[in-house]
């Protein structure tokens, strides 16, 4: 499986968590999801083009945790597509598009991710700041 990992992210989500700040929150949201937006869009370039069905079906989602690209459940062969097929009379080997797409983006994603943090940490701090 395709994983970046961050050092620190736990700890950074932890201290989100305790502040209990919802705009934070929704910050942290939009930092994951705009880094799966970056693999999405890479992931969607390097699928098979059939049909094109498989690539519109691929999609990022960021949440407070962690950001992820999925396939829509409405595409009944994203298994075979991702993994391959190889126990059959048909069998194809699959395209991992989403993983070669994290691995060919981690340089970016890296960068777009601290950028993101650390703006949106330091205005947080800046406004806190203000109030007290």
């Amino acid at each position: 499986m395709a994983e970046i990992k961050i050092e620190g992210h736990k700890e950074l989500r932890r201290a989100i968590r305790q502040t209990k700040d919802k705009q934070l929150r929704r910050a942290m949201r939009k930092a994951h999801k705009e880094v799966a937006s970056i693999v999405s869009d890479e992931a969607k370039n390097k699928a098979s083009k059939r049909s094109g069905y498989y690539a519109r079906n691929i999609r990022p989602k960021g949440s407070d945790s962690s950001a992820s690209v999925t396939i829509s459940k409405k595409v009944p062969y994203r298994f075979a597509q991702h993994w391959g097929k190889r126990n059959s009379p048909n069998s194809q080997s699959g395209d991992a598009a989403i993983w070669r797409a994290a691995k060919d983006e981690r340089e970016e994603i890296l960068a777009t991710f601290k950028e993101r943090v650390e703006s949106d940490i330091l205005r947080f701090i800046s406004r806190r700041s203000k109030i007290l």
